[in-house]
């Protein structure tokens, strides 16, 4: 959960500080998903809405560096609370993220490739045998 907050936190910062991201947003998302971009801490849930937006995410991806290829999942917020994503607690100084092999494929590209912003490394852990210890 720790990389996902730091990933909408640059993507919130990036949104506020270029303005050709800044301009594409404008002229794709509803105006009542703009206006609360413009928040000082806007919801996660607004940023990924905001995301899902082809022309949005494409804009983002390349001021972020990251591969075009690099897809946005569908992000459950409930789920991510609850531990399919999980780097314990809020920045632990931890270098992996350990994802559940029970996750989508595209949610774990997604991790995979926001790692490389953070210099940290995906795991993918076998959540059977995780529940046996």
């Amino acid at each position: 959960r720790h990389i996902l907050e730091l990933f909408f936190q640059r993507v919130i910062d990036l949104i506020k500080c270029d303005s050709n991201v800044k301009a594409v947003l404008e002229s794709s998302c509803s105006p009542n998903d703009m206006a609360a971009m413009k928040k000082r801490t806007p919801k996660m849930t607004v940023v990924n809405r905001v995301l899902a937006i082809e022309e949005c995410r494409c804009a983002v991806w390349k001021a972020l560096g990251l591969d075009l290829s690099v897809p946005l999942p569908v992000l459950n917020t409930e789920r991510l609370l609850y531990g399919r994503v999980s780097d314990i607690g809020h920045d632990p100084g931890l270098q992996n993220v350990f994802v559940a092999n029970s996750c989508h494929k595209d949610f774990k590209s997604f991790i995979a490739g926001i790692c490389v912003l953070f210099k940290r490394e995906m795991v993918e852990f076998d959540t059977d045998k995780a529940l046996i210890g």
